[in-house]
């Protein structure tokens, strides 16, 4: 059950918590690391309620939550050990391939895995209502934060932003969090920024209270799929015109760029863990899925669907057994 959130947990790692002989015995408690987004974003958030969901259900298992991004998370989890980490998957198709930030590097990877995936994430790409920035291609030249150092929307937002002419070298690309980036807008010291999120966002929400804003969309189908054929994985989703309330000046549904999100690990970490894990998840997702919207858009079938890397074997254990995974 999902009891109290201010519930503590174990923090640090143990050296050689993981086991490859099979089940951990209730005397002993790995302590792992799930390495998520900026603190209080959407992976935190789900995050916390991850590792307060295992701590009321299991006594073997102690997770600690901490910031992070796709690309840090990829490298932590692909270096061993008890890791897990939240990732966007075009990042990990791309790390999975030896492409992007991971050119060449492709054998690094290899024992990254799935735990599980949920469509959960919209790019969206906000500015300010008194702006006069209308379309994308109005951005060039102009201040845009992309992400976060480390952070894989960094590869995304590029790409959505050069099928529109905007690059790094006629523009003012800013490398910022996600709570920075919503303070620069609100501010003016910025003209645009990209969060991916499932909407509302909060951040965003937090300045449309007080601000107009406008989301820009992509601008046709020829550049939607242009723009999807470099991001494995990703398609064309609507975001509602008025989900950030009366002062979203969108008068239409807003043609943005989406795509599944997982959970990840490293093959190693102990099958009989991983498969406990997942069902005291899975087994009481109706509370889970109350914490966020992001929360409410994962399902056992989702959970195995467009995954860019293959299933850790205990979490695949666990899809086979519920049925949803062959």
């Amino acid at each position: 059950m999902l009891r109290d959130l201010r519930k503590t947990i174990g923090i640090g790692l143990i050296s050689g918590a993981l086991s490859t002989a099979g089940m951990a015995s209730a005397e002993e408690v790995t302590r792992s690391t799930l390495s998520a987004g900026s603190l209080g974003a959407g992976w935190y958030v789900m995050g916390t309620a991850m590792a307060k969901e295992w701590a009321d259900e299991m006594d073997n298992l102690e997770v600690t939550v901490t910031t992070g991004g796709s690309i840090i998370n990829i490298n932590k989890v692909a270096a061993g050990g008890t890791n897990l980490g939240f990732t966007l998957n075009p990042a990990l198709h791309d790390a999975m391939d030896g492409k992007g930030q991971f050119e060449g590097k492709a054998d690094e990877y290899q024992s990254v895995r799935t735990v599980f995936s949920w469509p959960g994430s919209v790019i969206q790409l906000v500015v300010l209502g008194d702006s006069g920035i209308e379309s994308i291609a109005d951005l060039e030249g102009k201040r845009i934060a992309v992400d976060a150092k480390g952070g894989s929307m960094i590869n995304i937002t590029s790409a959505i932003l050069e099928e529109h002419g905007v690059t790094k070298d006629n523009s003012d690309f800013r490398f910022v969090s996600a709570r920075d980036a919503a303070d620069q807008l609100r501010n003016g010291h910025i003209d645009a920024a990209f969060w991916g999120s499932a909407p509302p966002y909060a951040v965003v929400s937090d300045i449309a209270l007080y601000k107009d804003i406008r989301m820009l969309e992509v601008q046709d189908e020829e550049t939607a799929k242009r723009i999807t054929d470099r991001l494995p994985g990703a398609a064309v989703v609507a975001i509602d015109q008025d989900v950030y309330g009366e002062n979203q000046l969108n008068s239409d549904p807003v043609e943005a760029i989406g795509f599944n999100m997982s959970i990840i690990a490293h093959e190693e970490f102990d099958e009989e863990l991983m498969y406990e894990a997942v069902k005291a998840l899975f087994s009481n997702l109706d509370e889970f899925a109350s914490v966020s919207a992001m929360t409410a858009r994962v399902t056992p079938e989702g959970a195995v669907f467009n995954n860019a890397a293959p299933l850790h074997p205990g979490a695949a254990r666990y899809f086979k057994e519920v049925g949803v995974l062959k």
